[in-house]
């Protein structure tokens, strides 16, 4: 039945469901000079029937019936698809509580005590129709908006599995681009004659492994939308560990770099870590150890790269315009943070970069 119908009080369909003749009559008179449509059953199993020939919009019905009783009428009327969401009144001259809870534990919507008044019949009836009007629409709004929710669910997945793949295709290409960069670097490095031309060759082969790497690491999140900085540096210190001079300890808490950082921090974890390796203990004996900490202190990402070396001598490398050392700061610029070098010259060093947390930078 339609809302439109529904909403119509007096055009609404009532079967009754009553086996006495006398209140089958009242309830029938009084109902139909109000301009209901009623239909009438004398018996629960009569009744059942009936619901998928009237239609009812509500059903009153009596407890005390031979065959089946009201109660296992009102049970059977629930398990149907028709009758799952009609009000079902009760009419009885049973008057106890326990009559009562039992009527409205089984599905009943509403309990009025035998002798009934054609006034409160109307009354009940009429709240009854509102309230299933009203019952309806919130089930139809409700299965519109799960509908809507479905569809833009569906939107939102398709739309994801796009940018995922189209995601997936260009960090593809990146790293294709980035291996034959390096391949022609290790060539170029084969042929080269001059040690500076081979340093340079070098320098640029090691930042090319390691963007490779943050796109290799940003591939394995899933989304490609960040790096887990800690695995990021886990394996980056893989890469560059030398086990006859140099070991890279690591001391890292799990940070995840948005995409739009993920390669400029990339490249100044390499910088600092093949400053250290490369100089912190040239010229020296035995293997020594290169410690990277990673932290979120207040509210930035600071990783600390220490050694205990030949130290840091500040004016010349100033002078000398360090290649990585520059580069890091310009990195570091960019991306609104800090870098500092500490410790005495001639003994120790330490170099810490810290950019502040945003929104998209979280402790994982």
């Amino acid at each position: 039945m339609s809302d439109t119908r529904a909403s119509e009080d007096s055009k609404a369909r009532i079967l009754v469901i009553d086996d006495s003749r006398t209140a089958i009559a009242l309830v029938q008179s009084v109902l139909e000079a109000a301009g209901y449509e009623v239909s009438v059953a004398m018996d629960g199993e009569a009744g059942i029937k009936k619901l998928s020939i009237a239609h009812p919009d509500l059903i009153l019905l009596d407890i005390s019936m031979p065959v089946i009783d009201g109660f296992e009428t009102c049970k059977r009327i629930r398990g149907t698809k028709e009758g799952r969401e009609i009000p079902i009144i009760f009419l009885s001259g049973l008057t106890s509580g326990a009559d009562k809870a039992k009527a409205f534990g089984i599905g009943g919507s509403d309990y009025m005590t035998k002798p009934m008044d054609s006034t409160e019949i109307l009354a009940r009836v009429k709240a009854h129709l509102a309230k299933s009007v009203l019952d309806r629409r919130e089930r139809q709004l409700n299965e519109e908006l799960e509908r809507r929710i479905d569809e833009r669910t569906a939107e939102i997945r398709r739309v994801l599995e796009e940018r995922t793949l189209l995601l997936g295709e260009i960090n593809h290409r990146v790293m294709n681009n980035l291996q034959i960069f390096t391949a022609l670097a290790e060539q170029q490095l084969v042929i080269a004659l001059e040690d500076e031309t081979k340093r340079v060759l070098h320098a640029l082969q090691e930042r090319a492994n390691a963007m490779a790497l943050v796109y290799s690491c940003m591939a394995q999140s899933g989304d490609l939308s960040s790096i887990d900085a800690a695995e990021f540096i886990a394996e980056l210190a893989g890469m560059y560990a030398d086990a006859k001079h140099s070991r890279i300890v690591t001391d890292l808490v799990p940070v995840r770099i948005d995409v739009t950082r993920a390669v400029a921090f990339g490249l100044i974890a390499s910088e600092l870590i093949v400053n250290g390796k490369d100089h912190a203990y040239k010229g020296m004996a035995g293997t020594h150890d290169i410690r990277v900490r990673l932290r979120v202190e207040g509210d930035c990402v600071e990783l600390r790269v220490e050694d205990d070396g030949k130290g840091y001598d500040h004016a010349a490398t100033r002078e000398a315009g360090t290649v990585g050392l520059n580069l890091v700061q310009i990195l570091t610029d960019q991306l609104g943070g800090t870098y500092s070098v500490q410790g005495p010259p001639g003994t120790s060093a330490w170099l810490v970069f810290r950019i502040p947390v945003p929104s998209s930078v979280d402790s994982v």
